[in-house]
């Protein structure tokens, strides 16, 4: 989606490729391995989602997803690791917090993301029943395990099992009759699958998996009650791991999705039909989300997708600004499901999503004094861009009143006045500036035809903004013009001609310097900084590969924020005003 309005935002003209840098994806540097995962898939009651886990923000959280692999959404923004995860009858997900050995089960609304505490149990991996009036949990330690089996809320808990081994990935069978769970017959055995009725009784070990093949862990039932989906981890090919499925009578089991090569398919989830299987694999280089039949056929990813040609991946960051002083970093991505506001701190730690999913909401800014986020939102790609103010925290959003189709609107630094972007009513180019209330819009007298880019100093008392000739058709030989002048439009000055097209200005704290993204055609940009006392130009990212160095923002000890493919897809990158010292702070 980002392609499609960042096109339609950048520019006022109808020329698609003049929008291509900020969002087009294109030919990258071979990927590099990274840790993050997508993980521990379980499916809905009605077969429509997929919850899982992710670390990608740092610690783990709870994602949602649709079985074709469209609409992801987080649902859960903690410090904590999010665990155990399961779907009440009710489409609610379910999962659980371990902290100082106490665990914590929540459900949580996939929608409106309301979530409420159901239970509090002194152990690991508490477990609902179908019927949500039982839970069963581990106490004790991870080699001598007691499965405990309490009430609905924790309560009146009781022991069913004799404590001596391991007893993890605990389930319950469709009927609440039965629990399977991985378990040992003595602690130098194989690991085995076990299960037992839920009062105790009848404790059996249902798996005989050939030794070479390795042992059964992680049961879960099938819908029938009559099979469970297990994985048995290679003994024999490091790394490899296979599905099996088990008959619950008699413990037959074959092997399914067979593989020789050696990575990992875990973590088997029913779907409610019966005949697929959601498990996690990581045979694309990173644990994902994967789906196939239970016979093993038709295998397909549905996390991490990579994206079509020309097609940005969702889990993009673009148009990074620094506010509240530097300690936090605005930037826009899909990785929910729509466009969207997030924030992280300076280092980029501690992400978490602003908007609350309702528009399409991009390109943040702030007033150097002023704890307002300024944004760009629409009701749909197709509608008119608007104004929105809101916190930090995202509480008090308001829109701001204006007829105009906005593009790129700036905040004046003590956050009384608001620059932008727009046709006037000739149809050309034009800058505007209003009143943070909406009221007194008028044209900027910037003195020329055509105008675009405003960005207010940070005294507030200049304005930036750029020309460029009319034929868009030769980036490689145009000029871009930037200009400077007062706030009210007087004493206007050419500050440089730079080569190429000069887009989204950014001063630094210090006023002493500009930085701007240019294009100057085929599939390379880069970041510019210039000095405003002398004009003198300076590019700052050098490259031998054709990629992507865009939307330049400036951090108050001098640092620059920008956004770059250059690791297959656009994430947030910071340096010194130099151009040395880059590191990737987003999607690491």
């Amino acid at each position: 989606m980002c392609d499609r309005i960042c096109a339609k935002l950048l520019l006022l003209v109808s020329v698609v490729f003049v929008a291509a840098p900020l969002c087009a994806a294109q030919p990258t540097p071979a990927p590099r391995p990274t840790p993050t995962s997508n993980s521990l898939p379980v499916v809905s009651p009605d077969g429509s989602l997929i919850a899982f886990t992710s670390n990608r923000s740092g610690t783990s959280d709870v994602y949602v997803i649709a079985v074709d692999g469209s609409g992801e959404r987080r649902l859960t923004e903690t410090a904590e690791v999010e665990g155990n995860l399961a779907w009440s009858r009710n489409g609610k997900v379910l999962f659980a917090i371990f902290k100082d050995e106490v665990s914590r089960l929540y459900e949580i609304d996939p929608v409106s993301r309301n979530q409420r505490e159901l239970a509090q149990v002194p152990g690991r991996g508490p477990t609902l029943s179908h019927d949500g009036k039982r839970l069963v949990y581990m106490a004790g330690t991870w080699t001598a395990t007691r499965l405990m089996v309490a009430g609905g809320d924790g309560t009146n808990p009781r022991q069913i099992n004799d404590g001596s081994s391991i007893a993890w990935n605990n389930h319950w069978s469709p009927n609440g009759k039965r629990i399977a769970f991985t378990g040992r017959d003595d602690p130098k055995s194989e690991l085995a699958v076990f299960v037992v009725n839920a009062d105790g009784s009848s404790m059996r070990h249902l798996t005989r998996i050939p030794p070479e093949e390795g042992g059964g862990q992680w049961p879960v039932w099938s819908p029938d009650g009559r099979r469970l989906a297990i994985q048995v981890n290679s003994r024999t090919q490091k790394g490899s791991a296979h599905i099996w499925i088990v008959e619950a009578a008699t413990g037959a089991a074959h092997k399914i999705g067979t593989h020789s090569e050696a990575y990992l398919d875990e973590t088997p989830s029913w779907f409610p039909d019966g005949k697929r299987i959601a498990f996690q694999s990581n045979r694309t280089g990173k644990m994902e989300v994967w789906v196939m039949s239970d016979d093993g056929s038709g295998a397909r990813q549905i996390t991490g997708k990579p994206s079509a040609p020309g097609q940005e991946a969702d889990r993009y960051a673009t148009l990074p600004v620094a506010c509240r002083n530097g300690k936090r970093i605005f930037f826009t991505s899909e990785r929910d499901g729509r466009p969207q506001l997030y924030s992280m701190k300076s280092d980029g730690s501690d992400e978490r999503r602003v908007t609350d999913l309702k528009s399409i909401d991009i390109a943040p800014d702030c007033g150097r004094n002023t704890e307002a986020v300024l944004f760009l939102f629409l009701s749909s790609e197709n509608s008119p861009a608007g104004i929105s103010l809101i916190r930090p925290d995202g509480a008090a959003r308001r829109a701001l009143p204006t007829d105009k189709d906005v593009r790129w609107p700036r905040l004046s630094p003590d956050g009384k006045r608001v620059v932008f972007t727009a046709k006037n009513d000739a149809g050309a180019s034009t800058i505007f500036t209003m009143n943070i209330d909406g009221a007194v819009v008028r044209p900027f007298p910037s003195g020329l035809e055509q105008a675009w880019d405003p960005a207010w100093a940070p005294d507030g008392r200049q304005l930036a903004f750029a020309a460029y000739p009319d034929d868009f058709k030769h980036l490689d030989t145009m000029m871009s013009e930037v200009f400077v002048s007062d706030s009210d439009g007087q004493h206007r000055r050419l500050l440089a001609r730079v080569p190429g097209l000069l887009q989204l200005p950014r001063w630094s704290f210090d006023g002493k310097y500009l930085a701007y993204q240019t294009h100057a055609g085929g599939s390379d940009a880069n970041v510019v900084v210039i000095d405003v006392a002398s004009g003198e130009v300076k590019t700052v990212t050098h490259h031998d590969r054709p990629y992507l160095d865009e939307a330049p923002a400036w951090l108050p000890d001098g640092r620059l924020l920008f956004q770059s493919n250059r690791t297959g897809r656009f994430e947030v990158w910071v340096m010194n005003a130099d151009g040395s010292g880059q590191r990737q702070l987003t999607g690491r």
